[in-house]
């Protein structure tokens, strides 16, 4: 069987801390060698807890992981108030 190679799964997030428990947990189950598989996050502009809550979680899960990253960047921007996240018009902006 061939040797499986590293894979880096590298996510975004802004103000996604009501999602993170479902995603440290799928990333802690799935099934590759751990000494194969690394996770990086890159938080910013988040309104809420996201670095917070992603630093507690990479902390913990460290071990399953041969390595963990966590970086901040705030560019300062904000969705208006008055369109959803995944307006066409936000791409323009």
């Amino acid at each position: 069987m061939p040797e499986k190679q590293p894979v880096l799964i590298l996510t975004p997030a802004k103000n996604a801390a009501a999602y993170l428990d479902d995603f440290f947990r799928l990333a802690a189950a799935l099934d590759y060698p751990a000494d194969q598989l690394a996770i990086g996050m890159l938080e910013g502009d988040s309104d809420d807890d996201t670095f917070a809550v992603c630093d507690r979680y990479l902390k913990k899960l460290n071990s399953r992981f041969s390595r963990t990253g966590l970086w901040k960047r705030n560019f300062g921007f904000r969705i208006p108030p008055s369109l959803d996240r995944h307006d066409p018009s936000i791409r323009e902006r």
